[in-house]
């Protein structure tokens, strides 16, 4: 079994045209997706070039073990609900409840600190929405959400997802909060040998491509204006958490600078 983040399965598609690589990972007999939403092009990649079909699964530390399962991660969706009930705010929130989710966290014994309501919900921050076929797909966590200067809401974890298919692409963030339009800033490593000519290609393209997916419904509108592209290894700098997504706050700190001289490379109508 060959557990997984969507960091790790990136690089591993795009690795995947490697005969040695593809021999090793046909001894993996399952492989699961956690901790955020696979982009279902990696997934795919993975599937054709490798054999390897990745499941997802979706959970929290206080559902005890996975709440939805979907046994293909290349298809869009969390699933099918594992012995829980669900059901969602007003704003989009999940909640959950059953028997597996936890009453509270223990803070001195036997008093309890609860994490449910007082009608049994957990409510996990994670925002989601339902679909017309009634599949719930994924937006991203209530808490990384914000609003640019310009109004827009943003929820920045499907656009991220979709730039780390990239395979120079190895940490990806995006900012907005008091900026005109939402910018990503990307860790491509390789870049630290590249020419100016060639770093600034790479953003025009990852620009391109995150565009035409939000054309083709792949993720949701970003009002993304411009990409960057860091040379920096953030888990170097401390700058992702143990599951590989990135302190947006220590990012946006670290690189203050580079952003308050960011010009849009287009302004999103």
């Amino acid at each position: 079994t060959l557990l997984g983040v969507p960091q790790v399965w990136a690089r591993l598609a795009a690795g995947a045209r490697d005969a040695s690589l593809r021999t090793a990972l046909s001894g993996v007999r399952a492989a699961v997706n956690g901790a955020a939403a696979l982009d279902g092009t990696t997934a795919t990649e993975l599937k054709r070039r490798a054999g390897l079909r990745i499941m997802g699964a979706y959970g929290a530390t206080e559902t005890t073990a996975p709440a939805f399962h979907q046994h293909d991660a290349a298809l869009p969706g969390l699933g099918r609900p594992v012995g829980v009930d669900f059901r969602l705010t007003g704003e989009g929130e999940l909640l959950l409840r059953g028997p597996n989710v936890a009453h509270g966290y223990v803070d001195r014994w036997p008093h309890l600190r609860p994490v449910t309501d007082r009608d049994g919900w957990l409510h996990t921050g994670d925002l989601v929405h339902l679909t017309a076929d009634g599949e719930l797909h994924l937006a991203g966590r209530q808490a990384a959400a914000f609003k640019t200067a310009r109004g827009e809401m943003i929820t920045p974890e499907p656009v991220e997802a979709h730039l780390l298919t990239h395979p120079d692409v190895t940490a990806a963030c995006l900012l907005g909060p008091d900026l005109p339009c939402a910018v990503a800033l990307v860790c491509a490593p390789r870049s630290a040998v590249w020419s100016p000519q060639q770093i600034t290609a790479l953003e025009d393209d990852l620009l391109t491509r995150a565009e035409e997916a939000r054309r083709r419904g792949q993720v949701p509108w970003s009002d993304l204006a411009a990409v960057r592209v860091l040379s920096d290894s953030w888990p170097d700098l401390g700058l992702v958490t143990s599951t590989g997504k990135p302190r947006r706050t220590a990012i946006a700190e670290r690189y203050r600078h580079l952003l308050t001289l960011l010009e849009p490379t287009r302004v999103p109508a």
